[in-house]
């Protein structure tokens, strides 16, 4: 038994819950146990991430129980503010009590399990405050899903890649899903010699566990096959995908016939609106009429769009859908360029004088 107040209890079990949902865990059990140095350590065990978090608490007595997550982020949620909770084992149930006599009831479930396992860490890097959450929010949509089957032949495709820079304190995170590229430089994170890709979902889930206000230590397990994520008192097991990440850098050619400027919001808007009137199949050519460049919906929208050109210019077709994420990136730019070398070829972007973010998509057939 042990006493905690309810804003704490919250936000502990609110973050379990939300990185067990992120992480795409399932319908998972969460362990709550009390500790002789009074602590409470909540505990959750999964195939590719396993999350302890220890709190410090009151604690009057032992207690081991096993609820599911959501069941106790459900209940967790009703519980006032501003009052000190009891959680105890009583008649086979878990009880959080306050006040005299008010008091919420867990159903609790029988099966048991080990505390989280931490392996012999030896090699540490450190990530600043927020590195994390910028990763998790802006990489994963560039990689496959997990059920691809370009996934399935090559796991490492359905998460971030993670390698370290020739320069000193400079990381590389490059995502892809076949279909789209990033590359992105960094030095907000330090990695180790082996370049490492993490499933999508569960570096979301992470990042979800982990304060965006806190440094994060990242640690290589002996085996190199978990990594182990660490903020406060909170711990994240991540297991690393198998396989080779392919040599994506081979895609991104800003040695092109034609380079085109757009305005980064007048095109968010028009891929925007391409999304809206076709989600299925938000494809949107781009065709040259009387020396201008017009969006093209066939028989759905022709638009007129500013665009300065340098080269030869050439009709292309592309994934309204994927432009819209390569420019969404660039979040403090007003101009990203394309570079187009023919309706056939990938097409590379970036930032005018800026190779810290590179992308690239892959056109659609023109009709």
């Amino acid at each position: 038994m042990f006493k905690m107040a309810s804003e704490v209890l919250k936000g502990t079990v609110s973050q379990l819950a939300k990185g067990t949902r992120k992480s795409k865990l399932g319908e998972k059990s969460v362990f709550i146990t009390t500790t002789e140095d009074g602590n409470v350590v909540f505990y959750v065990n999964g195939d590719d991430l396993s999350i302890e978090r220890q709190m410090p608490a009151a604690i009057e007595g032992h207690l081991q129980v096993a609820t599911s997550v959501s069941e106790l982020s459900t209940k967790v949620a009703a519980l006032p503010n501003e009052m000190e909770i009891t959680v105890e084992l009583k008649d086979n149930h878990l009880k959080l009590r306050w006040g005299k006599k008010s008091a919420i009831t867990c159903d609790i479930v029988p099966e048991t399990s080990p505390r989280v396992t931490i392996p012999e860490i030896k090699d540490w890097v450190t990530w600043k405050p927020g590195a994390l959450q910028s990763i998790a929010r802006m990489l994963p949509m560039f990689t496959a899903k997990p059920n691809d089957p370009k996934a399935i032949a090559n796991p490492t495709i359905s998460g971030p890649n993670f390698s370290k820079g020739e320069v000193e304190g400079e990381c590389f995170v490059r995502a892809t899903d076949s279909n789209r590229v990033i590359n992105f430089r960094t030095n907000s994170i330090q990695w180790f010699d082996d370049p490492m890709s993490i499933e999508s979902s569960t570096l979301s889930g992470v990042a979800e566990l982990l304060s965006e206000e806190s440094e994060v230590r990242v640690g290589l397990s002996d085996n190199k096959g978990v990594l182990l994520f660490q903020a406060g008192m909170t711990k994240a097991l991540v297991r690393v995908l198998n396989g080779k990440f392919p040599q994506v850098d081979r895609a991104f050619n800003y040695n092109t016939t034609s380079k085109w400027t757009f305005d980064r919001q007048d095109l968010l808007e028009l891929c925007r609106r391409v999304r809206l009137l076709n989600p299925q199949r938000a494809g949107v050519e781009f065709r040259i009429k009387d020396g201008k460049v017009n969006a093209v919906m066939p028989n759905i929208l022709d638009q007129s769009i500013s665009v300065g050109i340098e080269g030869e210019p050439c009709d292309i077709a592309v994934n309204a859908s994927y432009l819209e994420m390569a420019a969404s990136v660039y979040v403090r730019a007003e101009q990203i360029t394309l570079y187009i070398n023919g309706s056939a070829k990938p097409i590379s972007i970036k930032v005018e004088d800026n190779d810290d973010i590179r992308a690239v998509v892959m056109p659609y057939v023109l009709r």
